[in-house]
C-alpha cells in the first residue's frame, strides 16, 4: 500500500481550530483534496508573515557565500511553484478571512488578470477587498 492511499483510508475529513483563550485564530478544514484555511484574527496572520519573512531574510554574506552567486527564489516564484505542484496533484487550497474566500491555489484556481502577474493559472485572487482587509 502506498502512503497516499494509507492517508486516504485513515480519514475523509479533518477540522482543526487554533485558538488562544476564547479567541479563534485560525481554522483549517481538510476534505479529500481540498484544504480550506480561514484566518479569523489578522494579528495572528501578521505574526505568521513576520516569522516567515525572518526565515527568508538574507544572511550577512560570508566568504563562501560571496563565491556562490545562487539567488534565493522570490516569494512569488515559491508561490508559483507550490501552486503548480498542487494543481498537478489535483489539490486545492483556499485562503479565507472571516469566512470570505480571498485566494485560491492549485486545481480550483480560476485566475483572471492575476495570471499576467503570477505567470500561472494555479493562483487566483478571489477578493481584493478581503485581501486588503486581511493584511491592513
Amino acid at each position: 500500500m502506498q502512503p497516499q492511499n494509507a492517508t486516504k483510508q485513515v480519514f475523509e475529513s479533518v477540522n482543526v481550530v487554533v485558538s488562544a483563550g476564547d479567541n479563534d485564530l485560525l481554522e483549517v478544514d481538510l476534505t479529500n483534496k481540498r484544504i480550506n484555511i480561514d484566518i479569523e484574527n489578522k494579528q495572528f496572520l501578521k505574526g505568521l508573515i513576520k516569522i516567515g519573512r525572518g526565515f527568508t531574510e538574507k544572511q550577512k554574506p560570508t566568504k563562501d557565500s560571496k563565491k556562490s552567486k545562487k539567488k534565493s527564489p522570490s516569494a512569488l516564484t515559491t508561490a508559483r511553484n507550490v501552486a503548480e505542484t498542487l494543481k498537478k496533484m489535483g489539490i486545492t487550497i483556499t485562503l479565507s478571512y472571516r469566512g470570505g474566500v480571498v485566494a485560491t491555489l492549485g486545481e480550483g484556481a480560476h485566475p483572471t488578470l492575476l495570471q499576467l502577474v503570477t505567470k500561472t493559472r494555479a493562483i487566483a485572487l478571489n477578493s481584493l477587498p478581503k485581501a486588503i482587509a486581511m493584511i491592513i
